[in-house]
């Protein structure tokens, strides 16, 4: 009998010794009152460049503040990382109460999407504070590859059609006599869509970045948030059905899909620098028969004999996966549409643009275009160079209006494109390389 009370007898002590080891006061804190203690944070990390292309030097400016009323005696470190991997490490001699100071650091950019962070006062908390638990900042930035041309509105066009895409493949499930596994295949499918919707909304919500303030205001640009807030309502919809089917509220499923057909009735009424989205109307029709099947699935599961389980089952997957199928083709049809109406770069040999040198000459052409304008500005929005044409294609120096090569760096361009009635915009971005580099391209 007593062998058998030791092991809830230890736990209770351990547990006991837990509580009283932390109500102890640290002496640390003790000797300096905690009062007086600072507190150092990172308040702020900023780059050089919040659009960086692959391969471009950046600089890390970190700012580290002490918030206490304390002053931080001593060195300690500022890290820099990036995806967890320390690049480099400042150091800091003290830093008194309610100041703050900077450090830097060159990072050269690489490409994709990477979570920067900066430590203060770690790994080793030389610096005893008042709270140390708030020594970190992160943030996630997107670096892009070096091209000579991007078009920003096809690459919101872009975003649009990937989280289609990506959602719609998540919806197509194959069935499976395992009701549960095929419920938890559905639940997990559910969440992979919302996935996708959120990731397509942050990318879409990031689109006027840096843009000048008169192409901040194009249409296309105010319609992106729009349509950010669209899909990040169908991610918080599908989210809303995936957790309610995993704790079997099939009720509160059916509102969050019933959602999802609003928010996608309504993206089919929209367009976005000229392209519908109209074939999503089919999708929230077929999203409809998803919900009617659950209702049934709802009745079979309460105890209904008059509904079979593996019928309903059947059809709620072959309509779910139609749905699928719809949203799969929206999407592929946007990047089509995208794709045959973009503006094309080439150089003076004809080749399409890869890289873009300072003062190279270009012809730039919209297929099918009765006319064509083309304006370049920098990043504060000052007008460099304008060209026009009554045909689909026109030829440009590489030099500004007043007769200047371009110089080295980036630069924004508005084209617009028309054919018959019908006019429509393009934004995206020139990079000018120096010209020194062209030796060794």
């Amino acid at each position: 009998m007593w062998k058998s009370d030791i092991a809830p007898r230890l736990s209770l002590m351990v547990l006991l010794l837990l509580l009283v080891g932390l109500s102890l006061p640290d002496p640390r804190l003790e000797a300096q009152g905690f009062g007086s203690l600072p507190d150092l944070v990172v308040k702020s990390l900023q780059l050089s460049n919040e659009q960086p292309l692959a391969g471009e030097s950046l600089t890390l400016t970190a700012t580290i503040a002490n918030t206490g009323f304390g002053n931080a005696e001593g060195f300690f470190n500022v890290s820099f990382l990036v995806d967890r991997s320390q690049i480099g490490r400042r150091q800091l001699n003290g830093l008194r109460a309610r100041q703050q100071a900077t450090v830097q650091i060159n990072w050269k950019a690489q490409l994709g999407t990477h979570t920067l962070e900066v430590e203060v006062d770690q790994p080793f908390g030389r610096i005893v504070e008042s709270n140390e638990t708030n020594n970190d900042l992160r943030r996630k930035i997107t670096v892009l590859p070096l091209q000579g041309v991007r078009s920003l509105t096809g690459e919101l066009l872009g975003a649009v059609a990937q989280g289609l895409e990506r959602a719609g493949q998540s919806l197509q499930l194959k069935p499976d006599p395992d009701l549960f596994k095929l419920l938890n295949r559905l639940t997990e499918a559910l969440g992979a869509a919302s996935g996708a919707f959120s990731q397509a909304a942050s990318s879409l919500e990031g689109a006027p970045a840096g843009l000048p303030a008169q192409l901040a205001q194009e249409p296309q640009v105010q319609m992106s948030s729009t349509f950010s807030g669209l899909y990040a309502d169908l991610a918080q919809s599908l989210k809303q059905a995936q957790r309610a089917l995993s704790q079997a509220n099939l009720a509160s499923a059916e509102a969050g899909l019933d959602r999802t057909k609003d928010r996608l009735a309504q993206l089919a009424e929209l367009s976005l620098a000229g392209i519908r989205l109209t074939s999503l109307a089919r999708a929230a029709a077929t999203l409809q028969q998803v919900i009617e099947q659950t209702k049934q699935l709802e009745k079979a599961l309460g105890g209904d004999q008059n509904v079979p389980v593996d019928q309903v089952v059947t059809d709620l997957l072959d309509q779910l996966s139609a749905t699928g199928q719809d949203m799969v083709s929206a999407g592929q049809q946007t990047v089509q549409s995208a794709s045959q109406r973009m503006v094309r770069f080439r150089d003076a040999e004809g080749k399409s643009l890869q890289r873009y040198f300072s003062g190279q000459e270009l012809e730039i052409a919209a297929p099918g275009a009765g006319s064509l304008q083309w304006v370049l500005f920098d990043p504060e929005g000052k007008l460099l160079a304008q060209l026009q044409t009554k045909s689909e294609r026109l030829h440009w120096s590489g030099h500004t209006d007043e007769g200047a090569p371009l110089p080295a760096g980036r630069y924004f361009y508005r084209a617009e494109v028309t054919e018959g009635r019908e006019a429509r915009v393009e934004l995206g971005t020139l990079t000018a390389e120096s010209a020194t580099k062209s030796s060794t391209n």
